[in-house]
């Protein structure tokens, strides 16, 4: 949960309002949790079937599909997906030991880190 004091001050520094958000289902449960509690405003999520890292050319079919939906609702989309085991140095550079592992950026500099299961409720 994100604590009722840091709330203000990410609110503030962040918005999502303008931007439509494409993710592998993998993440659903954590990005409606980021939603629920107010931090992520967007009324655009989309994500894949969970899964598809094993089937590669089904989940670039969804990723290319919901990108265009992402596309017809807002002006800017933000893709959140990385597979570290087939891209460790980028894990690496990242800082990313454990799946999974959310990193919010904002202008390209990181504003927030999430690891780790989260409670649905």
């Amino acid at each position: 949960m994100i604590p009722h004091n840091m709330r203000g001050i990410i609110m503030n520094n962040v918005s999502f309002t303008d931007i439509a958000i494409v993710s592998c289902g993998t993440l659903s449960l954590e990005l409606n949790y980021l939603k629920k509690e107010g931090f992520l405003d967007t009324s655009h999520l989309f994500f894949t079937t969970p899964g598809l890292h094993e089937n590669i050319h089904e989940l670039e079919a969804q990723l290319l599909q919901r990108i265009n939906k992402a596309k017809e609702k807002a002006a800017k989309v933000l893709i959140t997906s990385l597979n570290i085991e087939e891209n460790r140095e980028a894990a690496y550079r990242m800082n990313i030991h454990s799946i999974p592992t959310l990193v919010i950026f904002n202008d390209g500099e990181e504003t927030r880190r999430f690891f780790g299961l989260q409670k649905a409720d």
